[in-house]
Order: structure tokens, then C-alpha cells, then sequence
């Protein structure tokens, strides 16, 4: 799908849930790129070696290039690594970069379809019709995407998490080729809904796996390191995939015709047998605990969170109660979560509901400025090629910030970077709206702008989001998956409300301009600048970037108490009471001494 709204950094504030299609979409809009947690994994442990038979020291073995094997090291895995993450973690990723690499590439070629059905080059379309368009599929999408995230299927997610692990990418893949074969045959309209629909299902059923992947990962409870470094190897997956990507384009041909189109399905299918094979070695690495008994247990909880809530609530004899509350909360609330987590989630649902409105300020401007909805002059290549551009800068800028010196510089961890993270995201939306608005010879330096203070904000807002999601949970009846698979259903309620209330906005825009008539004078291209309805928007932008920001406060002002706020006060705390009792131990020795040199003293004089 075409994300132009730039939501940014926001989507990955509840991790990788429904926002995974807008992850998935990476380029084809927009929209900045989010981290998905997966792709390249590089390096490994630099330890010391130790000695012959004779006792005596031996130099370790060491790598061709060792401070750039330090260097990859610390950019690519975890601190800590391997004993910081679960022992199949390097494996997993290797395979995991394979197929991460050829999705990219079937992104890049799926992209020029996207952009061609939207009207790039049409010079019969408006940029209002390719905003409609791109809202009607995100919306049907959306809902659909519902049927995956109901209580069964969560605890399907964990007792079998590496199964639909796998069945979440084979979706991916079918949504892509669906959009290809969308542009193709344009004459079947259930078609152009359909790769949306597939992705999103899909995307959802891997955010909910990947989460417990996460917590499994996590041995020392290095959520947000491990989130920051998968981030990181993402990126390098990406830029991989981007350049594979942009040479079999050129390979393809130049032309817009069925004939390039059908030559794309073609190398499509061929990348995704690479794709489907890489998956299925990656969730082969891992080694959850049996299934069955995880099924068991899965059962087993489920049944006691239904007992519990029917005695919490009182709602035994009301199922479609009972099930909406196993939906949209995680398993015995609220005793079993921090005591904030109502007002924290109250104000992050309000800023989701500024999302999509945002959205339709800035996909009206990209559409009709920047890639040429109605413009014959441009072609849905060209669009793509900006796309890449962009995306590739937001990926240099993000490993750049990824880098352990400039981490280690900033400490992503600290409660600050919540509503730092937050703020930041507001400015690069704004920037965006600017470059899409002013000048064509202001783009490309206010694009950078923005596309660099979003990667800014998208890594460090990723490192405390996670430390976040991880303290939550106050008993062991709650996991990651089931907040992160509540969190994703809050949102979906809230989003699809926005995106219908656009929708409707955007077709009676559509029937304005079409009741004006081409005679009216009324440029049809640019239909939503000549009916004064520009300024009206850029209004509400400001108003509804007001709202964002009080309830990126308000967030920040409900963190979990064991949140990364505390961080360093826990961890000062702790390294003063190490102090202590190395005082403590050391006084206890030399005491010990003492008194043992003392009674020394006394014997040498009685035998004396």
C-alpha cells in the first residue's frame, strides 16, 4: 500500500503489531520506513584465548580485519552477545537476512505496480482519487486484519510461534504478487483491495510471533538492545535489497507496458521461492520449549483467565463481554499490569487518532507535487527512484544512530527519550509537509531534513518503547505477545474509526470536483488546492500535531514504574550497594587479618 502520511516513529510505538504492513510497505509512499526487527546478522564474540599444555599464554585467534570485525560487532549484535540471547539467536538471523534481503527486492519491484494503479502518469486521475484509493485499501485492510488477532489465535501465536511465523510471510509474499498481478489486470477491481488485505493479515500474524520471538530472545532482558540492534540489521538487509533491487529494474526494461509488468511477476516468483526457503531454515533455529506442552499451558491459562475475569467482573453469563475484554486487554487486567497502564494507553490512543487525518494533508501533497498523479510527463519508475532515495538515506542516517559510541553517548534507554523521540517525529512530519509544499528546489534539502530527524527519532524512540513494553507485565500470567496483540487491537479500533471518518472527506472531495466539471475552471489536477481546501487543512495539520504532542506528554508522565526512568537510579542504587559491601567485606578481611596475626602473637609468646 502507499503510506504518504509520514506517521513516522509513532507506529512503532507499540512495537511491531498491525503497524507491520506499514512496515512492510517500507518505500512505497511517504511514509518513513519503520524498523521491523529483522534482516542482517554480522560478527560474532571476541574473546580471549588461553594457553598450552606448559601453562603457558597463546595468542587467540584473531579475525583478518579485527577493528572492523569490533566495529560490525557492535553495530549488528546484541551487548553481551552470545550469552546475552537465546543460543540459536545468531542462526536465526543469518537465515533470517537471506530472506529479508529478497523481500526488499520484491518490495522495489511490487512499488512500480503501486504507484501505476494510484495514477502516476495518468493524466485522467487526481491526486484526491489516488489519496481516496490509498485510504479505501488501508481502511478494508484494516478490518479485516481483526480476524487474526482474536484471543484463539494468540494463543495459537504461543503455542506455535514458528509456525505462523512462516505463515505470516507466506502471506506477504502472496499480498505482493497480488499487486503486481493488480496492475496487470486492472479490470478486476477486487484485486486492487486484495494485496492490502493479504499483507495486513499477514503482517499482523508475524507482529504477534515476532513479539514472542523477542522475549525469547531476550535472556537478560535486553528488550531494547535487541530491538535497536535487529533495527540495525534491518537496515543492512535493506540497503542490500535496495540496490539488487534498482539493477533488476533497469534489467527489466524501461517501459510501463503489461508486457515489463508481467517480466516483474516473473523475477517475483522466482525471489520468492528464495524468500519462502530462507524463512523456512530461520524458523527451523528455533528452539522454543515442546509445542505441545506450550499448547497445554497456552489452554490451561486461557481457561483461568476466563475464570478469573468472571470473578473480577461479574460477566459470566455475558460471552461477548468476556471475549471483547480478552481482545482489547491483556489476561487479568488490571492487576496484572502496572498501575498506569490505563492512562498511558488513553494517551497514546489519542495520538493514534491523529494519525490518519495527518496523513490526508500529506499524501494530497505528495501525490500531486512530488510523484505526478495526473502529470503525463512523469512515469511510476521516477516515483519509485524517489522512494529509494528517500529510503536510503532514512537507512544510513538509522545505522549512524545505531552506532554502540553514539548509543552508549545519548543512553537511548533514559524515560526522556520517550517524548524526545515523540517531538522529533512531530518536527519530521512537519519538514515533510514543507519539502512536499514549497518549491521544487527546497525538496530535496528539506526531505533530508526530515528523513534524518525521523531516523533520529524512530531509533531512539524504538530502545525505550521496548524497555516500556517489557514493564508492564506484573505477573507471570501476562507475556510481550499478549500486550503487544492487545496494544495492536486498541489501536485498529481507534484507526479504523479515523481512516472511515477520511474516507468519507476524501469521496466527497472526489464528487465536488466531479460535479465542477472540466468547464468550471477548476484545475482538476491540483482539485484540493483550487477548492480552498488547503489552507483549511494545514489548520487542522497544526491543531492535530498540538494533540500529538500533549499526548506524547501525557505518555511520558504514565510510564511503568520499573520503566527505564528508573534505569539509572536503580542502577546507581545498585552500584553503591556493591560499593558497600565491598567496604563491608574488605573491613570484615582486614579484621579478619587482625585478629588472626593478633592470637599469632600470643602463641609465639606463651611458647616462649
Amino acid at each position: 500500500d502507499v503510506d504518504s502520511g509520514g506517521d513516522g516513529g509513532d507506529d512503532d510505538e507499540e512495537g511491531d503489531d498491525d503497524g507491520d504492513w506499514d512496515e512492510r510497505r517500507m518505500f512505497i509512499g511517504t511514509g518513513l520506513p519503520h524498523q521491523n526487527g529483522r534482516g542482517t546478522m554480522v560478527g560474532g564474540d571476541i574473546g580471549v584465548g588461553v594457553a598450552s599444555g606448559v601453562g603457558e599464554e597463546m595468542d587467540p585467534p584473531r579475525p583478518p580485519h579485527p577493528c572492523l570485525f569490533r566495529f560490525l560487532a557492535g553495530l549488528f549484535l546484541p551487548e553481551g552477545y552470545p550469552s546475552s540471547v537465546a543460543p540459536e539467536y545468531a542462526s536465526y538471523q543469518l537465515f533470517d537476512t537471506i530472506q529479508q534481503i529478497t523481500f526488499f527486492v520484491n518490495t522495489v519491484i511490487a512499488a512500480q505496480a503501486v504507484m501505476k494503479f494510484h495514477g502516476v502518469g495518468d493524466a485522467s486521475r487526481t491526486p484526491v482519487q489516488a489519496t481516496a484509493l490509498e485510504f479505501e485499501r488501508d481502511l478494508f485492510a484494516m478490518t479485516i486484519s481483526f480476524s487474526v488477532l482474536v484471543p484463539t489465535m494468540v494463543a495459537q501465536y504461543k503455542s506455535r510461534p514458528a509456525r505462523y511465523r512462516m505463515a505470516s510471510e507466506v502471506l506477504n509474499a502472496v499480498g505482493l504478487f497480488l499487486e503486481i498481478i493488480a496492475a496487470i489486470a486492472t479490470h478486476m477491481a477486487a484485486l486492487v483491495y486484495s494485496g492490502p488485505v493479504v499483507c495486513r493479515v499477514g503482517s499482523a500474524m508475524g507482529g504477534a510471533t515476532r513479539a514472542k520471538i523477542l522475549q525469547h530472545f531476550a535472556r537478560a532482558g535486553n528488550n531494547g538492545d535487541i530491538k535497536l540492534k535487529e533495527g540495525n540489521q534491518d537496515k543492512g538487509g535493506k540497503i542490500i535489497g535496495l540496490g539488487l533491487g534498482i539493477g533488476l529494474l533497469y534489467w527489466m526494461g524501461t517501459d510501463e507496458s503489461s508486457s515489463a509488468l508481467w517480466r516483474s511477476a516473473i523475477v517475483f516468483a522466482a525471489l520468492t521461492v528464495v524468500h519462502l526457503i530462507g524463512n523456512a531454515f530461520a524458523v527451523r533455529q528455533l528452539k522454543f520449549p515442546d509445542e505441545d506442552a506450550n499448547e497445554t499451558e497456552s489452554s490451561e491459562t486461557e481457561d483461568g483467565n476466563k475464570e478469573n475475569t468472571d470473578e473480577e467482573t461479574g460477566l459470566s453469563g455475558c460471552s461477548p463481554c468476556i471475549f471483547l475484554r480478552s481482545m482489547f486487554l491483556p489476561p487479568k487486567y488490571p492487576r496484572s499490569l502496572a498501575e498506569s497502564y490505563t492512562r498511558y494507553r488513553a494517551w497514546s490512543l489519542l495520538e493514534v487518532g491523529t494519525r490518519y487525518p495527518k496523513r490526508v494533508v500529506v499524501s494530497l501533497a505528495f501525490w500531486a507535487h512530488i510523484y505526478g498523479v495526473g502529470d503525463r510527463d512523469r512515469t511510476p519508475r521516477q516515483a519509485v527512484m524517489l522512494n529509494i532515495f528517500m529510503t536510503s538515506v532514512d537507512t544510513v542516517i538509522s545505522l549512524i544512530f545505531g552506532l554502540p559510541s553514539i548509543k552508549h553517548a545519548f543512553d537511548y534507554s533514559e524515560a526522556a527519550w520517550l517524548y524526545r523521540s515523540g517531538l522529533a517525529a512531530i518536527v519530521s512530519q512537519t519538514i515533510r509537509l514543507a519539502a512536499a509544499l514549497a518549491p521544487q528546489g527546497w525538496f530535496y534539502p528539506l526531505i533530508i531534513l526530515s528523513l534524518g530527524t525521523q531516523a533520529f527519532a524512530n531509533v531512539t524512540g524504538s530502545v525505550v518503547r521496548a524497555n516500556i513494553d517489557r514493564d508492564w507485565p506484573q505477573t507471570a500470567d501476562v507475556q510481550l505477545v499478549d500486550i503487544s496483540v492487545a496494544n495492536a487491537n486498541q489501536d485498529l479500533s481507534v484507526a479504523i474509526v479515523t481512516a472511515l471518518a477520511c474516507v468519507g472527506y476524501l469521496k466527497w472531495l472526489v464528487r465536488s470536483a466531479d460535479d465542477d466539471g472540466p468547464d468550471s475552471g477548476i484545475d482538476q489536477k491540483a482539485g484540493f488546492e483550487s477548492h480552498h481546501v488547503l489552507p483549511v487543512l494545514l489548520i487542522v495539520f497544526g491543531a492535530l500535531q498540538l494533540v500529538s504532542g500533549v499526548s506524547i506528554l501525557g505518555c511520558y508522565r504514565n510510564m511503568p514504574h520499573s520503566s527505564p526512568s528508573h534505569f539509572s537510579s536503580q542502577h546507581s542504587h545498585s552500584n553503591s550497594n556493591v560499593a558497600k559491601e565491598i567496604k563491608i567485606t574488605e573491613s570484615k578481611t582486614a579484621t579478619s587479618k587482625k585478629n588472626v596475626i593478633e592470637e599469632e602473637v600470643e602463641l609465639i609468646a606463651l611458647r616462649k
